[in-house]
């Protein structure tokens, strides 16, 4: 799959002149208005079925598949404009029957139009973003990610470290490490997020509604955060751990979209006590959906190509592994690139230093330059800076259904 923020100039620069939409149908039609948004003139349409008429006012014609015999491939692009899995693979086989190769052919199905409007929209903003600053002096991040213990007990098939596959050596962060660690960002009067996971299941690590309420003590004016699969989280815990935090959300993991025990016990709660839904979500998912890539090890994520984009997460995200090395981003799950040590640096030292400084000037010429981010298609977004006087995140249901992003 290719994800390329400015299409036209990518496929005019591959030697593509003739663009051509595989599918006539509301996602059909959906892929032409996107490609034109894009620049993009759509020459086409090809379906099995010819005789099939577009819903909304257009002069394209509308072709059987046996029209692509007479096209120049080395010109031509085709979107495949249909949604499943199953139909994709039936057109893909037809394509390369006719001698069209994955590089001349994409699934443009509406996951696939999002992803691209969010990291065109991410990119413009990072760009005004970046040009306010230098690139050695950035404001801080407005995410920490502290991973306490580098371990889950998921089982999640879009998860690169789930326990079924977790690569990693173990490794737990020490109690002097982590109070450094908040110390640090008390003299730094830290305002924005902060959270006590990364690629791991917090309650894991037995210390840490000890440490919650460190921060909730240390760093009054940060926004505590939290995210569980909630199979370790009884209501006692829950009752403890929301005393300190500012927003805890339960990711809670099934074949059906059913409660577990421990997570229907929370929900009561919260039920019995409203002001609680302000600061706890309920997010309810599948074991086996599909993310992003998560910079190319996503287990069940399709294989992508990026270009142009500019994501956000050098620019406002810091992930501390329990070792005190600092990650790329939250999605270098497998800790790929380390950009500092904060067992050896300070955290402004880490966030302002040559590591960062060239990772920030490298993306912000394009995603094809960064080895994990041109194969990475979570379109991140910049993060907002909480407002410390208002404590309320979750302004939405108490409980979610679906993918939580």
């Amino acid at each position: 799959m290719k994800y390329c923020v400015n299409m036209k100039n990518f496929y005019i620069e591959k030697g593509k002149e003739i663009f051509v939409i595989f599918g006539v149908g509301d996602v059909g039609e959906e892929c032409q208005f996107f490609l034109w948004k894009n620049n993009i003139v759509v020459s086409f349409f090809v379906d099995s079925n010819p005789d099939l008429k577009l819903k909304q006012k257009t002069d394209k014609l509308i072709f059987s598949p046996d029209i692509l015999d007479q096209l120049p491939v080395e010109k031509t692009f085709v979107f495949v404009a249909v949604e499943g899995d199953n139909s994709f693979a039936r057109i893909a086989k037809t394509l390369e029957s006719k001698g069209f190769s994955h590089q001349d052919y994409c699934h443009a199905n509406r996951r696939y139009m999002s992803i691209i409007n969010k990291m065109q929209s991410t990119t413009l903003e990072m760009l005004n973003y970046a040009k306010q600053f230098d690139l050695n002096q950035m404001p801080l991040f407005r995410l920490l990610e502290i991973e306490l213990i580098n371990r889950c007990n998921g089982k999640c098939g879009f998860c690169p470290v789930s326990a079924k596959i977790d690569p990693r050596p173990y490794a737990k962060m020490s109690d002097k490490l982590f109070y450094t660690i908040i110390a640090q960002l008390k003299q730094l009067n830290y305002t924005g997020w902060i959270a006590l996971h990364s690629n791991s299941e917090p309650l894991l690590d037995e210390r840490l509604i000890k440490f919650v309420y460190h921060i909730h003590e240390e760093l009054p004016n940060a926004y505590s955060i939290m995210l569980t699969n909630g199979t370790l989280l009884t209501l006692e815990k829950f009752k403890e751990l929301i005393k300190y935090l500012d927003f805890l959300c339960i990711n809670n993991y099934s074949n059906d979209y059913e409660f577990h025990s421990t997570t229907k016990q929370i929900y009561e709660y919260c039920l019995e006590h409203p002001l609680l839904a302000k600061k706890v979500r309920i997010q309810k998912r599948l074991d086996n959906e599909i993310l992003h890539s998560r910079g190319g090890v996503s287990p069940n994520a399709e294989k992508c190509e990026v270009f142009g984009h500019v994501c956000s997460y050098p620019f406002s995200q810091m992930i501390i592994r329990p070792d005190g090395k600092l990650s790329l981003c939250c999605s270098d799950a497998l800790a790929q690139m380390t950009l500092g040590d904060l067992t050896k640096q300070s955290i402004l030292e880490a966030w302002n230093s040559d590591e960062y400084v060239k990772i920030r000037a490298l993306l912000l010429k394009g995603s094809e330059f960064m080895p994990l981010c041109k194969i990475c298609s979570n379109s991140a977004a910049l993060l907002p800076t909480p407002d410390p006087n208002n404590k309320v995140y979750n302004d939405g249901p108490l409980v979610n259904i679906g993918k939580a992003y």
